[in-house]
């Protein structure tokens, strides 16, 4: 190849490692930050329960005699301390996140135009699913929902996998793709824009929305009909897990449970045609599986906790009355 020939090719060839290193740099931030909230998140919430299990071993936890020293608002305020602490943090370190994912995207796409949300399971067997954040926020976003009304956690939850659309309408059109609030019939004849980023009316036109919207504004509605679409699942699936812990976790299926959906969506088309959307996906789902799993430690898993939840409801029944 000549010098001349190849010169033309070192502009892009440049603005392609600048983008790899923006990409790398981003997530690198992604995992240094997050090293260090949930290395606090874990020690902190063990101090807390450490709090907590002194103050139920006065109420006779692990077979202790009842201390005459027992006291309710003591232990009212070590459980609320507890769960404050592990709500508020765990609020905090999603947002941040969130923060990145809306960087990156911004830096990566040059565009806004993203919205982000977690989903959660409501029950044991995942048929239900319920908003745990949002962002931006949506008014009256909590509701439970069906994942048999929606083809993408459907799908992820057979393969355990991600989902990802780049073009819905299309996908509408070929039967690919199951949203209950998109008017499947309609949207088989409809005569749509593909303008990336355009959400066009028509499109806007077949959705519905489920609750009470009065006082969403008409941007906000009009960001709820997406063009593409990506999930995550927060999950350990997929992963090694040892007999041992296997052996000793109470959480049946384990390895094939999914504790969340970091969902992304956007009114563009094609707005997760990069490859790295999807590293940085695991990434971040990845990290909030370890919050998933401690506040279920600290809480569900927990005898002490428990014991604590029990111990407050008992005293409150024999005083004949729930105290505020």
């Amino acid at each position: 190849m000549s010098l001349e020939s190849f010169l033309p090719q070192i502009p892009s060839a440049l603005l392609e490692l600048d983008r790899g290193y923006r990409e790398s740099r981003i997530i690198r931030d992604v995992v240094c930050y997050n090293q260090s909230a949930i290395i606090q998140f874990n020690f902190l919430a063990a101090e807390f329960h450490k709090e907590l299990r002194g103050v139920c071993m006065q109420f006779g936890f692990g077979h202790q005699a009842r201390s005459e020293s027992a006291n309710e608002d003591l232990l009212r305020h070590a459980v609320n301390n507890l769960d404050g602490f592990l709500n508020r943090e765990f609020d905090s370190i999603v947002k941040s996140n969130f923060a990145y994912l809306r960087y990156f995207f911004e830096e990566t796409k040059k565009s806004p135009n993203l919205r982000l949300g977690i989903m959660a399971p409501t029950d044991s067997v995942g048929l239900g699913l319920i908003d745990l954040y949002r962002d931006p926020p949506f008014p009256n976003s909590y509701i439970i929902r069906r994942i048999s009304d929606y083809s993408p956690f459907s799908e992820v939850n057979q393969t355990g996998s991600y989902f990802l659309c780049n073009d819905i309408p299309n996908a509408v059109k070929a039967g690919k793709y199951f949203n209950h609030r998109i008017d499947q019939t309609r949207a088989t004849t409809a005569s749509l824009s593909n303008e990336p980023s355009e959400a066009d009316s028509e499109w806007c036109s077949l959705w519905s929305h489920i609750g009470n919207t009065t006082n969403a504004s008409k941007e906000e509605l009009r960001r709820t009909c997406y063009k593409s679409n990506l999930i995550i699942p927060i999950t350990l699936a997929n992963n090694h897990l040892s007999i041992e812990f296997q052996g000793r976790f109470p959480l049946k299926g384990l390895d094939e449970a999914i504790f969340g959906y970091l969902c992304m969506d956007s009114t563009e088309l094609n707005f997760f045609d990069n490859p790295a959307s999807i590293d940085i996906g695991y990434v971040v789902a990845d990290l909030l599986c370890t919050l998933f799993m401690t506040r279920y430690v600290f809480t569900v898993y927990s005898e002490v906790y428990q014991f604590g939840l029990s111990a407050l409801l008992s005293t409150r029944k024999t005083h004949g009355g729930i105290h505020e």
